[in-house]
């Protein structure tokens, strides 16, 4: 039997094989931006072709693959993502676009100009529903259902693909959320929904809905891209179990990651720490630095004490996304425009 890690980055797709002799092999093909799914199953065929197997074979004898990928990184900073619409609390459907006031935090004070923000979902996209919740988690005025299909029609009239909910205090009870998210998965068809309190469910009204909104907008391009390539793996003769990399080094099924694709961002190098701490056991270090030098970036992270660092939070050009992740810095911000 064996175990396939295949890592997809905006050059090449990286492919490693391991067998129950403990031997491992590694594989390369060019990457396929247009289907990476189609630069996966291209490098399992290179692995399969050196071991003089078929693909169907080869893969059928398989019982786990890992996959990295920055399909949800390249979507994000490319702004290739779904036609998405915000609904939050009434009066507060502007925080996305206020962010944290006059504090600048994605730009050096010493530049000249800097340009107006362009949040994901605009203005008008942008929902105020009258509900409330106290910081208590006490719901004082629950969901009008008549209020949410006013915005319903308004969503099929723009032909949204994705909705987040985040409304005030949703952290301390998700029910208002949770309401408007069931009314919202009843009436419109193929749309992604996603709620606050399930991706971030902690203070900062910030953080939570611009993660919301983050999450929300790679849905459909996360679950598109997993899909196809589930569906491809099968059809080839792949019957093991497919898991993820997630920026915060643990992995997970294609069906909860689907739900949750925020997590996806900088899958890839975020497994570079978690393996460098694997290494160190066998060679006696606790320190050490990684160094990830693909076609686009080179992405570097640190292993303190036997310990891969985590951040809570990370900026993504000029959007925050609120989850923790491993601390990886890059040296390039071209398709990688992390800021701490």
């Amino acid at each position: 039997m064996f175990k396939v890690c295949v890592d997809t980055g905006g050059t090449f797709t990286d492919c490693v094989v391991l067998d129950d002799t403990g031997r491992e092999k590694e594989f390369k093909s060019p990457s396929t931006p247009e289907d990476f799914s189609i630069g996966v199953l291209n490098a399992i065929g290179e692995a399969a072709s050196a071991l003089s197997l078929p693909v169907e074979q080869f893969l059928d004898q398989t019982e786990l693959i890992m996959h990295g990928t920055t399909v949800a990184t390249n979507a994000l900073v490319t702004k290739n993502v779904a036609r998405t619409a915000l609904i939050g609390t009434k009066g507060f459907r502007d925080i996305i676009e206020i962010r944290r006031s006059l504090k600048i935090e994605t730009r050096s004070m010493y530049e000249a100009f800097i340009p107006p923000y362009q949040p994901i979902v605009p203005r008008y996209l942008r929902f105020g529903v009258d509900e409330k919740t106290k910081r208590t988690g006490e719901i004082a005025k629950g969901i009008d259902e008549v209020e949410i299909l006013k915005i319903v029609d308004r969503l099929k009239e723009e032909k949204i693909e994705a909705v987040a909910i985040c409304f005030i205090n949703a952290y301390a009870n998700p029910e208002n959320e949770r309401t408007v998210a069931e009314i919202l998965e009843k009436h419109l068809d193929d749309v992604f929904v996603t709620y606050s309190s399930e991706i971030l469910p902690k203070i900062g009204e910030y953080e939570r809905t611009s993660t919301c909104v983050i999450n929300a907008c790679l849905g459909p391009v996360v679950r598109k891209y997993l899909t196809s390539l589930e569906s491809k793996l099968k059809t080839s003769g792949f019957r093991g179990q497919l898991l993820i990399m997630q920026s915060n080094q643990y992995a997970q099924s294609v069906s909860a990651v689907i739900r949750k694709p925020a997590y996806l961002m900088g899958s890839g190098p975020a497994s570079a720490p978690a393996g460098a701490a694997y290494l160190g056991k066998f060679i006696g270090e606790n320190n050490i630095i990684t160094a990830d030098m693909g076609g686009t970036t080179l992405d570097s992270g640190l292993l303190s004490n036997g310990t891969v660092s985590l951040k809570s939070g990370i900026w993504v050009d000029d959007d925050r996304l609120g989850i923790k992740v491993v601390e990886v810095s890059s040296i390039t911000g071209l398709l990688w425009p992390w800021r701490d």
